[in-house]
């Protein structure tokens, strides 16, 4: 079944004003409204009540919803089954950067609430693609990822403070336990570079890509910079901006289906030259179907609470906007809560459907393990099993000093009993328990 979707189009500006068009889904049907409104906003007026969020979250929803896209949107979110989809498609560009959209207020039980921090709406701002990439549909075994964080030693030189860049990417993983992990971090042997991201993307499919550095827009050279590290183990700082990532990117042939910028100010842009902002860019020229990113500053502390709770969240149901949008309440008091942002080119942004989490089992013996082998999967599905731990294993940093395509047997019986004994020699069980468990959900 569908979601129920409530689309808000903003036209490039007519007059005084910016005209608005609605559209609405619901169960997968498309109701073709005729709604027609306008935005008719005092910029002016905005930005002298900027440092008050409630205020100027406050006016922006009065500008916006009014008249017959009120009374739209307010019948939209009653007939609501689970929650309403809101997706914000800015085609003035300039309004897309002028206006800090995140603190959209809408009217929710008679009171302008943010739009962003409710969990009966689930948001994002909708961005036009001109990729002919192609992303095909994720499965829930396909969710590698790749896990990178970035605390050069001479951040100090660019006034920026170091950080633990092995604690966050820990935490993180721990709500990815199961899946294929990646991990490019400061202080450890493969180095947080350009280089070396689009190495790991080159050698195989990342459908996650989660990025940890420190970011800003530099506004003289309009353009977003990561502050990465140079490729020669050095732990040097390598600055790199928007530009040559989405033109390194360009030419890897797999992309992550979705890509999260924990970076601060990575969708922001330049309203006065209408530049747009790197997790845009990533969408617009790329394709990549989602996006996470920062409008603004953010802390460290909040970016990380964040993190974790969108993945936690994310592994239940698959569907990054409703992650965000339960992830938020674990900041929503702090004073940056409103600065993620999820951008997508997809008006359903789903990535996958879970068949079952994949939380390891306690005291899955050796013996047990074969016995489901032999009795459940075939000699082809062995064959893959063997491939995907051989795999899982390298990623890890612990790959087998054997071949276990190499590892024969008798009978069926017989090679299950020598790959089983192997892989537990190793200490490499979990490896396979994992990849049965995704290979035939609910079976341990």
């Amino acid at each position: 079944m569908g979601q129920d979707l409530f689309k808000i189009t903003i036209r490039p500006r007519v007059g005084d004003a910016w005209p608005v068009a609605i559209e609405q889904r619901s169960g997968g049907d498309y109701f073709p409204l005729g709604v027609q409104g306008s935005l008719s906003l005092d910029l002016t007026s905005l930005r002298e009540i900027a440092l008050d969020r409630r205020a100027y979250g406050t006016m922006l929803g009065h500008a916006l919803f009014r008249d017959g896209v009120l009374e739209v949107f307010v019948a939209a979110l009653s007939r609501a089954r689970e929650r309403l989809h809101i997706r914000l498609a800015i085609e003035d560009l300039s309004m897309r950067h002028e206006i800090a959209w995140g603190r959209l207020c809408a009217p929710i039980d008679g009171e302008w609430r943010y739009l962003h921090l409710n969990q009966r709406l689930a948001a994002a701002q909708l961005i036009a693609s001109r990729s002919t990439r192609v992303f095909p549909t994720l499965a829930t075994r396909d969710l590698a990822t790749l896990l990178v964080a970035a605390s050069p030693i001479n951040l100090a030189s660019y006034r920026l403070q170091p950080f633990d860049a092995q604690g966050m990417i820990a935490r993180v993983q721990s709500e990815l336990r199961g899946r294929h992990i990646t991990s490019l971090t400061s202080g450890s042997a493969e180095v947080p570079s350009l280089d070396a991201i689009c190495r790991k993307l080159t050698e195989r499919p990342y459908p996650l890509l989660h990025l940890i550095c420190h970011g800003q827009f530099a506004r003289d050279k309009s353009d977003t910079i990561l502050y990465l590290e140079q490729d020669d183990g050095s732990g040097m700082t390598e600055p790199v901006t928007g530009t040559r990532l989405i033109e390194r990117l360009s030419q890897v042939g797999n992309l992550p289906h979705l890509i999260f910028l924990e970076s601060c100010e990575s969708a922001a842009g330049d309203a006065g030259t209408a530049v747009t902002g790197l997790a845009q860019r990533l969408i617009e020229v790329l394709g990549v179907p989602v996006v996470i990113a920062m409008s603004d500053r953010v802390s460290m502390q909040s970016a990380d609470q964040l993190a974790v709770m969108i993945y936690r969240h994310l592994r239940k149901h698959g569907t990054p906007d409703r992650a965000l949008s339960e992830a938020l309440a674990e900041i929503n008091e702090q004073a940056d809560a409103l600065v993620p942002t999820l951008l997508t080119r997809r008006e359903e942004t789903t990535l996958f459907t879970p068949v079952g989490d994949i939380d390891l089992p306690i005291g899955t013996d050796p013996g047990s393990l074969r016995t489901i082998l032999v009795a459940a999967f075939s000699a082809e599905e062995i064959e893959w099993l063997c491939a995907e731990v051989t795999t899982a294993l390298r990623d890890a940093g612990r790959p087998l000093p054997i071949s276990l395509e190499h590892i024969g047997g008798t009978s069926k019986d017989a090679r299950v009993f020598r790959l089983v004994t192997e892989i537990d020699r190793y200490g490499a069980l979990p490896f396979l328990i994992t990849e049965m468990q995704q290979a035939k959900p609910g079976l341990l």
